[in-house]
């Protein structure tokens, strides 16, 4: 990554739209809406959440620190910590944040991996003291090899397999952009994942074990790879196939942890699950 684009990353711009004002914003919002109207717009609810992820404050301090930015500006803003909790949810759950824009009909190739967060940020020597273990959530994504974009993701308990989400993500990803290749690890040498990639026209690059049979046994791709790497060798297939490409996607899980934190604050995978979504989407907007 250029040295200009890491700079982009500490400036911490406001990604408010500025397409239209923020009446017209409400009016679109509260049209139709029965109860108490908003009075806040997603825009500024939007940027609540990105200052929120890139300096890791709870909400109160969120909230004292959005009112002294805007008293400096000359303008008055009071949002309750309750309200942004709620409102950042929601906006994540209906997702309305940020999406990414890629080219339509742009062919890209996606690599998949795993990782884990620590369910909470209290240190190793708490671990080691008092036996404290609340396990971790299971973070699984797919990217894009080259804008190193992540197109799709799932939080799970630690016993899901990457297998096991691997239908999921290739299906986000797919939404996004026409994907022609994904590379992964052994951790997906499966039928099911062959299989899940010939049936959406994707060329599965996944890294077979040594002893696995040139037999089709219900996943006649994944004999075909296996057949071109027991006839060539491992390192002439991966030359091949470009497998080394499948190091992005450890790049994208580096530069997320390095921004986020290797923890999620949440205490259910519910709420793991939307906490992570809008890491991604900030993380999209800053990659």
């Amino acid at each position: 990554m250029s040295d200009d684009k890491l700079i982009e990353r500490g400036e911490l711009i406001l990604l408010i739209d500025c397409g239209e004002s923020p009446e017209e914003e409400l009016k679109v919002m509260n049209e139709g809406k029965v109860g108490r109207p908003f009075n806040y717009t997603d825009s500024l609810i939007w940027a609540l959440a990105l200052l929120r992820v890139c300096l890791h404050l709870p909400y109160r301090q969120l909230v004292g620190f959005v009112g002294k930015l805007f008293s400096l500006a000359g303008a008055k803003l009071v949002v309750d910590p309750s309200t942004a909790y709620r409102r950042i949810k929601r906006l994540v759950g209906e997702r309305k944040i940020p999406d990414l824009r890629l080219k339509p009909g742009e062919a890209v190739t996606v690599a998949v991996d795993s990782t884990g967060l620590k369910v909470g940020n209290y240190g190793e020597w708490m671990r080691h003291k008092w036996k404290r273990r609340r396990g971790f959530v299971k973070f699984h994504l797919v990217v894009d090899i080259k804008t190193r974009k992540i197109l799709g993701f799932k939080a799970t308990s630690e016993e899901v397999s990457d297998a096991r989400a691997f239908p999921e993500l290739l299906q986000q990803a797919q939404s996004k952009a026409e994907v022609e290749a994904a590379l992964g690890d052994g951790a997906y040498d499966t039928r099911d994942c062959f299989n899940d990639c010939s049936e959406r026209s994707v060329k599965p690059l996944f890294r077979v074990r040594k002893n696995a049979s040139t037999k089709s046994r219900g996943s006649p791709s994944r004999a075909e790879v296996v057949r071109q790497v027991k006839r060539n060798g491992y390192k002439a297939w991966a030359r091949e196939a470009g497998f080394g490409r499948r190091w992005a996607v450890e790049t994208a899980i580096g530069s997320f942890k390095a921004m986020f934190g290797e923890y999620v604050a949440a205490r259910t995978l519910e709420a793991a699950q939307w906490e992570v979504g809008l890491k991604v989407a900030v993380y999209n907007q800053l990659c």
